[in-house]
């Protein structure tokens, strides 16, 4: 994907105008772009058109998605509000993933993310969700000295 890719579906929205003729131009673009498996810039263009639920659905079914790419959690992060446990269940598959990497910068990374997935559950007023969370997760991690002094350095 390139950023290109993203700025051409915006010009050409702007120079087809709104309407029917767009309508049927977007239509036939996006069934294009899912038959050609090209997730990334699918879930861009629906995070710039703010259809969470849409970009969440071609992330979920993406397996050949680079995830290196962050494209996860700028999902999540736009999924917050409409969907906050979609973007806790992003963040929780981010956080493990960093753990398994190893290393306390990973581990630090991890932490930034823990401490949205505290955010969001404390909005919800899920505070025992988050302590069984966070306790389970030390639990699982008892070798990983780094990982809990980063934990224990992040307040988490």
């Amino acid at each position: 994907f390139q950023q290109s890719s993203l700025e051409g579906y915006k010009e050409l929205h702007q120079l087809i105008g709104s309407g029917a003729n767009w309508e049927a131009t977007r239509r036939r673009l996006l069934s294009h772009l899912t038959k050609d498996r090209d997730s990334y810039l699918l879930i861009n263009i629906y995070l710039s058109e703010d259809l969470i639920d849409e970009a969440l659905a071609v992330l979920a079914r993406s397996t050949n998605m680079g995830w290196g790419s962050g494209v996860d959690m700028r999902v999540a992060k736009a999924a917050e509000k409409q969907r906050p446990q979609a973007a806790i269940d992003l963040y929780a598959k981010k956080v493990e993933q960093l753990i398994r990497n190893g290393g306390r910068g990973s581990y630090q990374e991890a932490c930034g993310y823990l401490k949205d997935v505290r955010r969001l559950r404390r909005q919800a007023g899920e505070d025992a969700e988050w302590k069984r969370y966070i306790a389970n997760l030390r639990e699982a991690n008892p070798r990983l000295r780094a990982l809990r002094e980063e934990l224990d350095k992040a307040g988490l």
